[in-house]
């Protein structure tokens, strides 16, 4: 049976959503509980419980990183551009928001 390593949580607004670039043809909408990693600014690394439409618990959540060059703005996909939800932002203005754990309680992934 293989033991799990737990790591530790980054103390301020641990909780990290956006949309992500990838390999995919358009952004995918990822969730991710950051974790304490000191490899590099340019890296985020944490649990992903949310990739798309799929929704994981922590136990199952898979630990991946992710580029922040690949995360997308709001002008790269034209969906993202024209929601009733994002009228106000810019085209160049990065997806990416930060949240307490409380938020994601309320909220979901």
């Amino acid at each position: 049976m293989k033991a799990n390593k737990e790591y530790e949580l980054v103390r301020n607004q641990p909780v990290a959503k956006f949309y992500y670039q990838g390999s995919h043809s358009h952004p995918v909408r990822r969730t991710i509980l950051l974790i304490k990693d000191k490899t590099n600014n340019n890296i985020m690394v944490g649990y992903e419980l949310r990739e798309g439409k799929t929704t994981r618990n922590l136990e199952n959540a898979p630990i991946k990183s992710f580029r922040r060059s690949d995360i997308s703005s709001y002008g790269d996909y034209v969906r993202l551009r024209y929601s009733q939800t994002n009228k106000k932002r810019k085209k160049s203005e990065s997806t990416l928001t930060r949240t307490n754990l409380m938020n994601l309680i309320r909220t979901g992934a």
